[in-house]
């Protein structure tokens, strides 16, 4: 599975943004230009997800030579931008068997701010959820 949760609106929507900052679209398309570097150490790889707050992608951790999911937020300031803060300090402070392992956190290059997160390969949940519903027992 896909560190994607939160992610889900739709990349018209995206385009039509507020104008303080990127769009979602301007963002990936400047992904895949080149490789960015987030932290002098996350090198991105390739996207994975995206919607109107941000973007997950698969990116190298240089330090351990292992795959991460690098979520990365548009908003550079602001309330939103303050909740991300807030959810990489308490993602820092959660070690549990059941919650997708914290790497790291910080500003990317345009000053994004990120999380960098253990990547864990498997499907989607959009992908998933094509299959019917989510029983109580896998959840």
């Amino acid at each position: 599975m896909h560190a994607v949760a939160g992610l889900g609106r739709s990349r018209a929507a995206a385009r039509s943004s507020r104008a303080d900052g990127p769009s979602m679209f301007t963002f990936a398309l400047r992904a895949a230009d080149q490789p960015k570097l987030f932290g002098a150490r996350f090198e991105v790889r390739s996207q994975s997800g995206h919607g109107g707050m941000g973007a997950v992608y698969k990116a190298l951790d240089l330090a351990t030579g292992q795959q991460v999911a690098l979520k990365v937020r548009f908003e550079r300031e602001g309330p939103q931008a303050e909740r991300f803060a807030q959810e990489a300090r308490l993602r820092s402070e959660l070690v549990h068997p059941a919650i997708v392992r914290y790497v790291a956190h910080g500003r990317g290059p345009g000053g994004e701010p990120f999380i960098a997160m253990e990547w864990l390969d498997g499907e989607t949940l959009e992908e998933r959820l094509r299959r019917g519903p989510i029983t109580v027992l896998e959840t």
